[in-house]
């Protein structure tokens, strides 16, 4: 909206929350630029400085995370896709039809998912991931 309205004003988004999404969401809305707060300080106004000079300025990646025994890195983007509608409490059934794959390549993911990352329930793995702010719950989810 800001962008509609000022076209010319220069938006750089800086958070501490790695959740997953941010990037992808932040390019999507039109953003320069977009950082990681925890990167240090140096860091931040030299981003602020390259933007303002007409650089776009993004991190390749989110920052990695620890789930269980397993870092955020290695979960596939089909895992991290079932794993955004686990955390809005979404039973299988409901995962299965909004990503149009089966109920037993749902079941598939999360067994992937516990076995890398030890958790014996996929509850105990939403609240992980949640905590994390790996994966941030939709308020809108309706769940």
């Amino acid at each position: 909206k800001i962008k509609k309205r000022f076209p010319n004003i220069k938006i750089i988004i800086v958070t501490s929350m790695v959740e997953c999404s941010f990037l992808h969401r932040a390019k999507e809305a039109g953003a320069e630029s977009f950082w990681y707060k925890d990167f240090g300080q140096h860091e931040l106004l030299d981003i602020i400085e390259r933007t303002m000079r007409g650089e776009s300025i993004y991190p390749e990646q989110t920052p990695e995370v620890q789930i269980g025994f397993a870092s955020s890195y290695e979960f596939t983007k089909e895992e991290l896709e079932v794993l955004r509608l686990l955390v809005n409490a979404m039973p299988n059934t409901e995962i299965a039809k909004r990503l149009s794959i089966s109920v037993s390549a749902v079941r598939f993911q999360i067994a992937n998912m516990l076995k890398k990352t030890g958790y014996t329930s996929k509850t105990k793995l939403a609240v992980a991931v949640s905590n994390k702010k790996l994966i941030i719950p939709d308020p809108d989810s309706g769940e």
